[in-house]
């Protein structure tokens, strides 16, 4: 590794990257030439991962950017939606559990609204809640790329569900959603059952761990028996004990497209 003006030449790494951005890299373990990139489980704050997404606006081999857990904040959002502007090679990026508020969320889903390349997208377990699950389905109403969602642990209103619903009744190319632990109720289920009865691209549907009882499941075998696009809906037995829901469960396991999970996670 030699220092020339500030430059680092390290073997992998482009010439034309900043000396501490190399050194951020390094000492998280990222290889340049990997297809992932896993920051998951690191506190880095803002300022690593304006550094990181620096580098992956040179980059047209990383395929999946893992920020999850990474603390990232609002400020290191802005960051991503910046470098997903440029770069296009990514398909897969990951915001679990990073304090995003309704500011970030909504910096992201500006960019993705015209973004063609980013098929998979994690941002459960943040803190813009309702106002933010609006914003996604607004871009979900628009967007005809991103195939997998994850809004796992995100608490959500029945507005932010309506919201939701409606956009799944009209979206054509999301594959996946996930809503487990989103404290879904039996009236909330009904609102995504009703958008799933007409939707024809939804495949797995993941409402685990969530506050429905006997009449949201009536509710997903309704829609089971109409909509033929999906392929797998993933339930908890912990939950569904009482209130007839746990003898619906099991009428429900009969299809083989029901998983009935033992964990939410």
């Amino acid at each position: 590794m030699v220092n020339d003006n500030n430059l680092l030449h390290v073997e992998g790494f482009p010439p034309e990257l900043d000396g501490d951005v190399v050194q951020c890299l390094e000492y998280l373990g990222i290889e340049w030439a990997a297809e992932e990139w896993r920051v998951d489980g690191h506190d880095i704050g803002v300022n690593e991962v304006e550094k990181i997404c620096e580098a992956l606006k040179l980059s047209s081999t990383v395929r999946r950017l893992a920020l999850g857990y990474a603390y990232i904040g609002t400020g290191g959002t802005r960051c991503v939606a910046d470098l997903i502007k440029v770069n296009t090679s990514l398909r897969f990026i990951d915001l679990t559990h990073n304090s995003i508020d309704t500011e970030g969320i909504g910096t992201l889903v500006e960019v993705l609204k015209t973004n063609s390349t980013i098929t998979t997208l994690w941002v459960g377990d943040n803190e813009f809640g309702t106002e933010g699950v609006c914003m996604l389905a607004d871009l979900l109403k628009v967007n005809t790329t991103l195939e997998i969602l994850s809004l796992s642990k995100t608490e959500i209103e029945i507005d932010g569900v309506q919201s939701l619903a409606r956009a799944l009744a009209v979206n054509k190319t999301l594959q996946s959603i996930t809503l487990n632990c989103c404290r879904l109720s039996d009236q909330a289920i009904k609102c995504v059952c009703l958008a799933l009865d007409v939707n024809t691209g939804l495949k797995h549907f993941d409402v685990r761990a969530n506050s429905f009882g006997s009449k949201g499941l009536r509710y997903i075998s309704k829609t089971l028996a109409v909509n033929k696009t999906l392929e797998a809906v993933y339930l908890t037995k912990k939950g569904l004990e009482t209130d007839g829901a746990q003898a619906l469960a099991d009428e429900l396991s009969q299809d083989q497209r029901v998983k009935i999970m033992t964990r939410a996670d």
